[in-house]
């Protein structure tokens, strides 16, 4: 396997690429670009060339005032803020995004805005007298590359305004080509800090938001086994993936549920893993599987256990 990263340094933001237990932290330098808040990130295949060809390898501490990625907020059928839905215009790619908005009581609140393909997504806010910190952090499954060619993402920083607005400006990226072990896995982190006046007092805002990426072979069949005390097959289930239905009856005398997972590698070499669930009384069960999407990205799928 083959990788590169490269970097774009911005403003005050703070960013880390991870690749494999190697990291590489890089600060920018410049304003404090106005207190817009960091949201989240727009994770794209290609890198967001937001720069005007005359000013490249000229780039100036404002370009975040300049030069921004603005996204439109769709309300279309949706009363509750909470419903509305952010659109990158034309640009393809995942959102990850905590975005505040503001109720019709004028109370503002944390709502989330996350795209097919974003995983094992996190969300934290604490708010302290003086100090309030929000975290958003996912996991995109993919799809290895060929060894002629690259596949690419890129972490691109999302902002929101004071007033709502909400854009995203270039951020970093790294690819991958060849065949590749499952599980390897990079991350990339953001984090910003403003302070804001209110009322007289100084409040602090910080946002954090961690990107990880992991190699995944392609599924191509899922298979779900109703196991008994005795590890005995009370059924047996094959599906597609992407197919599972939203909830499976178990049966009687049900112990464990076995998910099966058969992969193809590029070499078409297939692999198989497995999982266990076992049920709790206190707490309902679902099992997780996995089917690929064209973009190459890997989306999960949680289907409901009824005992």
């Amino acid at each position: 396997m083959r990788i590169k990263k490269w970097l774009l340094c911005v403003l005050s933001l703070v960013s880390t690429v991870s690749l494999c237990g190697c990291s590489l932290a890089v600060a920018g330098a410049g304003t404090d670009g106005g207190g817009d808040r960091l949201i989240g990130a727009f994770i794209t295949a290609d890198y967001l060339d937001l720069f005007p060809a005359e000013t490249r390898g000229d780039i100036r501490e404002d370009f975040r005032q300049e030069w921004r990625l603005y996204a439109s907020i769709d309300k279309s059928r949706r009363k509750r803020p909470e419903d509305w839905k952010i659109v990158f215009e034309g640009t393809e790619g995942l959102k990850m995004l905590q975005p505040v908005w503001t109720d019709e009581n004028g109370e503002k609140f944390t709502a989330s805005d996350c795209s097919e393909g974003i995983c094992n997504l996190d969300m934290k806010t604490e708010i302290s007298d003086d100090k309030e910190e929000n975290s958003i952090s996912g996991t995109i499954y993919f799809l290895p590359g060929k060894a002629d060619e690259d596949i690419a993402y890129h972490a691109n920083p999302v902002y929101q305004t004071e007033d709502g607005k909400v854009y995203a400006i270039p951020g970093e990226g790294f690819s991958t080509s060849g065949e590749s072990d499952e599980g390897e896995h990079f991350s990339t982190t953001l984090s910003e800090e403003t302070t804001a006046a209110d009322k007289g007092k100084k409040k602090t805002e910080k946002g954090n938001v961690t990107v990880r990426y992991s190699i995944m072979h392609k599924p191509v069949k899922i298979t779900v086994y109703q196991m008994d005390e005795s590890h005995q097959i009370l059924e047996k289930t094959d599906f597609n993936p992407g197919q599972v239905p939203e909830e499976l009856t178990a049966k009687h005398g049900t112990e464990y549920i076995l998910v099966e997972t058969e992969k193809e590698m590029l070499s078409g070499k297939k692999t198989v893993s497995r999982e266990i669930y076992t049920h709790d009384s206190e707490e309902d069960l679902s099992i997780e599987t996995f089917y690929a999407l064209d973009n190459g990205i890997v989306a999960k799928q949680t289907t409901g256990i009824k005992w």
